[in-house]
């Protein structure tokens, strides 16, 4: 790539970002961000007139345009590829798109990240954005909840969602590497930890290839990581006693211990809440945590519980029962000496879950 020629062009990015977030208020149960889809737009821009030079020799030729109503065609000298707008043949368009992931994720193992894998549902959504950019002849913003909702009716339930617009003439490898150098926030989303999926559409305005790439993470496999990283729950359970145990010890208050039947109520409670959908400090037969704790023998004589649904990791949990002056009273209380912690990943007739159950008490008998 000739970075002088690159130069004389400008470089447009267009970013927005939604955040739709399921909020619930149930109680007592301090709650954030029980669904989260975050969708992010980049757009990359060279003129149409651009054209990457190497060696000396233009790697676009002349367009053609077809006498047929809605179709137009790009010939690419350098990989001899055919792109048809409208009646493009499937394979044409997947050797492009073969070729488009082979290029990114080498550069993504180059990076240190892990690669992304083909997404069909995401290609048809790549696609018709890209066609919808073409029909109306500009890189528009694509609409959030359109996006998603088009994403779960092909078949894609998105956790988060990145697309970006590369208007560029060149190889594939050209117009990855026009991206690695000037993209910005455009090529950070290309290599992006969070992303597992991507799919890649194809259009031509103005005689310039368009491609569209939409990356996304599935909540199938994004609570299937979250539950790989938490399958230990007994260093789930150490992870959060230290964090409880610093917000006592920052206040000069005496250390919870851990205790196994106090674990045990916070469990099943938790598993029981995904399995039966259901979400609060009472069950759907009304049962409170004093309750569960009597009949799981424990001799009390203070019961405390706080739950929550939604937080990805121990620390943004913890932030939020911190932040909420009922969660952070137990936390704190001078009344607890010991503690039991318990977590569920799944899905429900909710959709998919992350339920978090902290139980503090204090035993009539010291143990």
């Amino acid at each position: 790539m000739a970075a002088d020629r690159v130069g004389r062009h400008p470089l447009r990015l267009y970013e927005c970002a939604a955040k739709r977030a399921d909020l619930r208020d149930r109680g007592y149960d301090h709650v954030i961000a029980a669904f989260d889809n975050r969708l992010k737009n980049h757009g990359v821009r060279m003129d149409a007139g651009f054209v990457l030079r190497r060696h000396g020799c233009p790697l676009v030729g002349e367009t053609t345009p077809l006498q047929k109503a809605g179709q137009r065609r790009s010939r690419l000298t350098v990989a001899l590829l055919i792109l048809v707008v409208a009646s493009a043949l499937a394979d044409d368009f997947d050797a492009l798109r073969e070729e488009f992931l082979a290029s990114v994720n080498a550069a993504r193992t180059r990076e240190g990240a892990a690669p992304l894998a083909f997404s069909g549902p995401l290609a048809r959504l790549a696609q018709q954005f890209a066609e919808k950019a073409a029909r109306h002849r500009d890189i528009a913003n694509v609409d959030q909840a359109e996006a998603v909702a088009r994403a779960e009716k092909a078949g894609y339930s998105p956790k988060a969602m990145a697309e970006v617009f590369a208007h560029a003439a060149g190889s594939v490898e050209e117009v990855t590497g026009f991206l690695r150098e000037h993209g910005g926030a455009t090529w950070r989303n290309l290599m992006g930890e969070g992303f597992r999926d991507i799919g890649v559409g194809v259009a031509v305005i103005d005689d310039v290839p368009l491609y569209v790439f939409v990356l996304g993470v599935s909540w199938e496999d994004y609570t299937a990581g979250r539950a790989e990283e938490y399958r230990d729950l007994p260093a789930m359970r150490r992870e959060m006693l230290e964090r409880v145990n610093t917000e006592r010890r920052r206040r000069a208050l005496p250390p919870l211990r851990p205790t196994p039947v106090l674990d045990r109520i916070a469990q099943a409670y938790a598993e029981d809440m995904l399995k039966r959908s259901f979400y609060g400090h009472n069950s759907p037969e009304g049962g409170t945590v004093r309750e569960r704790a009597i009949a799981a023998g424990y001799r009390l004589t203070s019961v405390g519980e706080n739950v929550a649904s939604g937080q990805p990791t121990i620390e943004e949990v913890m932030d939020g029962w911190m932040a909420s002056d009922r969660h952070r009273d137990n936390v704190l209380s001078k009344v607890f000496t010991e503690a039991g912690f318990g977590l569920a990943i799944g899905k429900n007739r909710s959709g998919y879950q992350m339920i978090w159950v902290q139980v503090f008490g204090r035993p009539r008998v010291p143990i």
